[in-house]
């Protein structure tokens, strides 16, 4: 019996490159195919929440699951397994004392 492994693989600056533009290097994208037609799981890993990551990325390779905002967002197989979303109260105390103590906010999720 052959070994399976989970490949983990960081998305800006290791899959995705160029300091202009966000793109896949052609070898990445034939070496992710390959490892997965040898039936290894293939996973894209990334700080970005999932409604940052370009479509394009997801259309030119197909990976068996994302970990989008630093593990915030699962998604195995196209189904969702985990969001870890603030709610609506929280998400006004976050930014309300950003707000007071002159800190920058950036408010990303699943979609936006």
């Amino acid at each position: 019996m052959t070994d399976k492994y989970a490949i983990f693989l960081d998305f800006d600056g290791t899959v995705g490159y160029d300091n202009t533009e966000v793109r896949i290097h052609p070898d990445n994208i034939e070496t992710i195919k390959e490892v997965r037609r040898l039936g290894h799981k293939v996973y894209l890993c990334t700080g970005r929440a999932g409604g940052f990551i370009p479509k394009f990325i997801t259309e030119q390779v197909t990976y068996d699951g994302i970990i989008a905002a630093m593990g915030a967002e699962v998604y195995i197989d196209g189904k969702t397994i985990y969001q870890g979303i603030f709610s609506t109260e929280e998400v006004y105390a976050i930014t309300d004392y950003c707000i007071k103590s002159d800190y920058k906010v950036r408010l990303e999720g699943p979609d936006n």
